[in-house]
């Protein structure tokens, strides 16, 4: 199993999402910008970090599995 492509999307686009919030932030200063940020943004950019770091481990995981089963040294990243 491969979870490249999948991670690979998943960095990009909060990549993508990050650099256009510091483009909008400068111009929308009021409440509901902060309640945005607060409630919706910061929620899924830690979400989508908690993803990435659990994908990384799974793939790790999933490393070490293959080689036990073919019999390759173990890999420790």
């Amino acid at each position: 199993m491969r979870l490249d492509a999948g991670r690979s999307k998943l960095y990009s686009a909060l990549k993508d999402l990050t650099a256009r919030w510091e483009q909008v932030e400068v111009t929308w200063d009021d409440a509901v910008r902060a309640d945005f940020e607060s409630k919706i943004l910061e929620p899924l950019i830690q979400m989508s970090e908690d993803t990435l770091r659990a994908i990384d481990a799974l793939a790790n995981a999933l490393t070490a599995m293959r080689n036990d089963c073919e019999g390759r040294p173990p890999f420790y990243a």
